[in-house]
């Protein structure tokens, strides 16, 4: 998607560049804002393995995705599985924020977990990933609990992170949050209600077109005509106050 719509692009919430650095390397300009100063700190730290010419196509901001002011425009603005922490009052704000800072006829990609309204209470407790780091001596064992209402889109998520050492050692992080989730229909009208227009819907990052059984809801939107002369008016009204 980022080779097809081309430099500049942005990206929301992008933590230590798991996405950044592959867009870059293909070609394309990319800028990356995250609130959060440790997981930018070690995107830096990564960035510099890379070749100078992908350095040069990256750029890494410290801002707040729900509300953020730059001095650029992009072609296009992504939000790959990080809008499940943005609470309906925060929503609008965001939008906002996006429409502001997309060129004329820019597009947003935004990626959600395919999400159903469960008809009855939830509790399930599953294990996530067990990884081993042979050079740090110790195995990375993540655990999930989530917990959900019937009806409810809000759930309340437990991780539990255990590095188990060689000797048997033990230590255990524990981390807490809520997740907003949103169904397919509410994405898509949430947008449309915003300024937006959906031009495709996927259901897997291969571009599968979306079905009730598919992982991910996968949005590409475009701004509406509306905006479009909004933006356009604002950049020529602009150039003639300053000509006079």
């Amino acid at each position: 998607m980022a080779q097809r719509l081309g430099s500049p692009i942005l990206e929301l919430s992008c933590g230590t560049g798991r996405l950044v650095f592959p867009v870059a390397e293909t070609g394309v300009c990319i800028t990356g804002i995250d609130i959060s100063i440790p997981m930018l700190k070690i995107a830096e730290k990564k960035l510099k393995k890379y070749p100078i010419a992908t350095q040069k196509r990256v750029k890494l901001i410290k801002e707040n995705t729900i509300s953020f002011t730059m001095n650029n425009k992009f072609r296009a603005i992504f939000c790959a599985e990080s809008f499940w922490a943005v609470t309906d009052e925060e929503q609008t704000s965001m939008l906002n924020s996006i429409k502001k800072h997309l060129l004329p006829r820019g597009y947003l990609v935004m990626s959600v977990s395919n999400f159903h309204v469960r008809p009855e209470d939830m509790k399930s407790h599953y294990l996530k990933t067990c990884k081993q780091y042979p050079s740090l001596g110790f195995t990375l064992v993540r655990q999930c609990f989530i917990n959900s209402k019937g009806g409810s889109n809000i759930e309340q998520i437990i991780h539990f992170l255990d590095r188990v050492y060689e000797n048997g050692a033990i230590k255990r992080i524990v981390t807490e949050r809520t997740e907003r989730q949103r169904t397919k229909e509410e994405l898509v009208n949430l947008l449309k209600s915003n300024g937006f227009q959906v031009r495709d819907v996927y259901g897997e990052y291969d571009m599968t077109k979306w079905s009730d059984n598919s992982k991910w809801t996968i949005v590409v939107a475009q701004l509406s005509s509306g905006n479009l002369k909004e933006q356009l008016k604002a950049i020529f009204g602009n150039w003639f106050a300053k000509a006079k």
